[in-house]
């Protein structure tokens, strides 16, 4: 007999929300759902904001069962308004902001999360790191330019003022 147990064991806080503005719940959105589950890294939240002009893509996400994931529907909203909201509910220190086109994978975020700590640690004014699709992780500082928001790792506070100046 196999018993399954929760991946966060010991009720440690969720420390990343991983936010996902989607647009298609189709099943190829839940096979990409299901490969994040599965990540070595386990000490996160998915929140999963259905920004679909039609109704079709609620059944498929809201039957999602996983205790980490989390549901809002708002249909015809900009993805930017839903990265907003989502931003506005995460309660944990970092967010990840994904979409169709970029998923993390765990070594993905236990870099990133081990390198902002660090940068944090030598206060340096980082906002962000993010893989920059050759395997190396860039940097951004409050300085640069913001850049898109998918797949970078922020900061949850910082994420928050950088989208009220938006």
């Amino acid at each position: 007999i196999f018993l399954t147990l929760p991946r966060n064991r010991r009720n440690i806080p969720f420390e990343i929300t991983i936010l996902y503005p989607v647009k298609d719940g189709s099943q190829e959105t839940i096979a990409k759902l299901e490969s994040v589950y599965n990540q070595y890294f386990s000490n996160f939240k998915v929140l999963i904001i259905d920004i679909s002009p039609n109704s079709t893509a609620t059944p498929l996400l809201a039957g999602i069962s996983d205790p980490r994931v989390a549901f809002l529907k708002f249909p015809n909203i900009s993805e930017l308004e839903a990265i907003k909201i989502g931003a506005k509910s995460a309660d944990t220190l970092f967010t990840i902001i994904v979409d169709d086109g970029c998923f993390p994978s765990s070594d993905a975020v236990l870099l990133n999360l081990t390198i902002f700590r660090k940068q944090l640690e030598a206060q340096f004014q980082v906002i962000s790191t993010f893989d920059d699709g050759e395997g190396k992780v860039s940097y951004k500082t409050s300085r640069s330019p913001l850049e898109p928001l998918s797949g970078q790792l922020y900061k949850t506070a910082t994420l928050l003022n950088i989208l009220n100046e938006s």
